[in-house]
């Protein structure tokens, strides 16, 4: 990694109309159950975008979310439970590669993504 991306973290976030062009291809039926996880959610922008988005269409959305750094760990608590945080909190500070799930702990969530058809010309 360059130097740049070290002093960082390699933190790069995602720019918010891309953040909400993702959450757009998702559809779930009102209380269908999904599980979603960002192992690398920096401040937890783009995991909010996209737990709004399924909220509003009347997904059950379960989160987690894993992010290394202390600072950009407490901003994306703050931004994800604001200053409620009642039950329990399913993000980490802690690397990613240390995370470990049982086998089909995510198997039952899948979202349905709408086909994006569009030309692509390359130069």
């Amino acid at each position: 990694m360059r130097r740049a991306g070290v002093e960082k973290l390699g933190y790069f976030p995602i720019p918010e109309p891309l953040i909400r062009w993702i959450a757009g291809q998702f559809t779930m039926l009102a209380g269908e159950s999904v599980t979603i996880i960002d192992p690398c959610m920096g401040e937890g922008a783009a995991l909010k975008v996209l737990v709004d988005a399924l909220r509003t269409s009347g997904a059950k959305v379960v989160p987690f979310g894993c992010e290394i750094s202390r600072t950009r760990y407490a901003t994306a608590v703050k931004h994800l439970l604001g200053d409620k945080r009642d039950g329990i909190s399913r993000l980490l500070n802690s690397p990613a590669e240390f995370i470990e799930t049982s086998p089909g702990a995510f198997s039952g969530s899948v979202a349905k993504r709408r086909p994006v058809w569009r030309r692509v010309e390359l130069s």
